[in-house]
């Protein structure tokens, strides 16, 4: 996947939906940032892989939902656009 050496990773479900990773370790990322992100178990999912996903199927039996990454770039970001008064007050001085 993207010329990447890929790792898999499965997280089951209580509830027996399933969800599997392919990711690769060339590409890290500090999973600190999201210990607090419970979603989906995704905190479980950065603590073990370090890296983004490349490809995530969740197989909820009747359907699966598939997610690939055509392309990986890094990119530096405004953590401004994070924060919710920033956004508030970027729209007021926009009215």
């Amino acid at each position: 996947m993207l010329d990447k050496n890929t790792q898999f990773l499965t997280i089951q479900y209580q509830d027996d939906i399933e969800s599997k990773y392919w990711f690769s370790s060339e590409i890290y990322i500090d999973p600190s940032q999201f210990e607090k992100l419970q979603f989906g178990y995704l905190n479980q999912y950065w603590d073990k892989a370090k890296a983004p996903y490349l490809k995530h199927e969740r197989d909820h039996g009747d359907w699966v939902v598939t997610h690939v990454a055509i392309t990986v770039e890094e990119k530096a970001l405004d953590t401004s656009v994070f924060l919710i008064d920033s956004l508030v007050e970027g729209r007021r001085q926009n009215e």
